[in-house]
């Protein structure tokens, strides 16, 4: 991403990843926020290109879901303080002073975790809107983003669902030993009420944010219980991503990319749309400005 940002000479880069698809009036839409001068990044909305009916299956459901679910959050502590939990690297547009600076460019190509562990391959899209360590380095966060600080960045150290939802159950169900008779304003005091009342609660809480999704697709409510069962496994992969956050990779991560840019140049001084291939990848370009860059296939 550096080397490509060395070639931009506009004002606005624009990120995107080769699988979304743009409207025709996405550009004009992201660019006039930036008529603001304060405005140093934008992001769209993002949806599921859906699959037919025949071809959708419970993994395109909790991708759509995940995507309704972040979607259902940006909104929600942007309007209330202005931040964010991460701007997409599916599509956004950043101003290119500030991508192209050399502290952006020194601290990006060798990010690191509490100042310790190397995460020189880190993704992107978290490193320019989302840093962690933003709460206990400069803090400036908790200063002029406090319910986003609270909302979302100390959500992170959560504990997983199935831990916490289960001690506070235990907990509940153990509150009350059943010797004594509540008042009863709303119910009668039975041992397993509270806890009862509050998997239920959970699992609404669970289920509010997909509404508009089932709203539109009634049909993928066969898929809600799959979408509670993945919230809770979500805890054992943050577990597991804490574990190994020194391992980072890309299936790109071995691309030889001044080899491909100079392919890609080449091409496009030539005025043909032939390709050059680098260590498995081919790269290729024209005279109206567009390059490529494609896996050779085996």
């Amino acid at each position: 991403m550096l080397q490509s940002l060395e070639e931009v000479k506009t004002a606005i880069s624009i990120f995107a990843d080769d699988d979304v698809f743009w409207p025709p009036t996405f550009l004009s839409s992201i660019l006039a926020p930036f008529e603001v001068e304060d405005v140093g990044a934008v992001g769209p909305t993002v949806s599921l290109e859906r699959p037919t009916s025949d071809n959708f299956t419970v993994w395109d459901f909790l991708a759509s879901a995940y995507l309704r679910r972040l979607y259902f959050n940006l909104p929600g502590t942007s309007h209330i303080d202005g931040g964010i939990s991460c701007l997409s690297g599916r599509t956004a547009a950043f101003r290119s002073s500030i991508l192209q600076t050399p502290e952006f460019g020194s601290a990006f190509a060798i990010e690191k975790w509490f100042g310790g562990v190397e995460l020189s391959k880190a993704d992107d899209d978290s490193f320019l809107t989302s840093n962690i360590t933003s709460l206990f380095v400069d803090k400036v966060v908790w200063r002029m983003k406090p319910w986003s600080a609270y909302a979302i960045y100390l959500r992170t150290f959560n504990p997983p669902a199935v831990v916490c939802e289960e001690v506070l159950a235990y907990l509940l169900y153990h509150a009350y030993d059943g010797s004594h008779e509540s008042p009863g304003y709303f119910f009668p005091a039975k041992r397993l009420t509270a806890p009862v009342l509050f998997g239920i609660w959970t699992l609404f809480a669970k289920t509010v944010k997909l509404v508009p999704h089932f709203w539109q697709y009634p049909g993928d409510l066969r898929y809600l219980p799959a979408s509670w069962a993945f919230c809770y496994c979500h805890g054992v992969i943050k577990i597991w991503a804490l574990l190994t956050i020194d391992k980072t990779t890309w299936d790109g991560g071995k691309m030889d990319l001044p080899c491909l840019r100079d392919v890609a140049r080449g091409a496009k001084e030539d005025g043909h749309g032939e390709f050059g291939e680098c260590d498995g990848f081919k790269a290729g370009g024209s005279e109206d400005g567009e390059f490529r860059i494609e896996q050779v296939q085996s």
